[in-house]
């Protein structure tokens, strides 16, 4: 089995400009995290996607629409109110 390291392995300042999968690795890596048991770190990937998606993208851009769900569905999992604070 993998140990995941405790540095993240996807820099956060990459410009999504610069690099176009950058936020879809970010969100693939916070789904190993929330599998490996790394909640926080899981969480903390997830919001700031929404938030380059948003600035990015746009608020009703699909995948803007679908990292705001799923990131709802992971607080609403963990206990919290699934509501994004944006």
């Amino acid at each position: 089995m993998c140990e995941l390291s405790a540095e993240p392995l996807i820099p956060t300042n990459y410009s999504p400009k610069a690099r176009p999968n950058t936020l879809s690795a970010r969100a693939n890596l916070a789904m190993s995290y929330q599998q490996a048991g790394r909640t926080n770190d899981a969480i903390d990937l997830p919001e700031h996607v929404v938030t380059d998606r948003e600035r990015l993208l746009g608020d009703n851009h699909p995948d803007t629409r679908s990292a705001r769900d799923g990131l709802s569905r992971w607080r609403s999992a963990e206990g919290g109110s699934g509501e994004h604070p944006l």
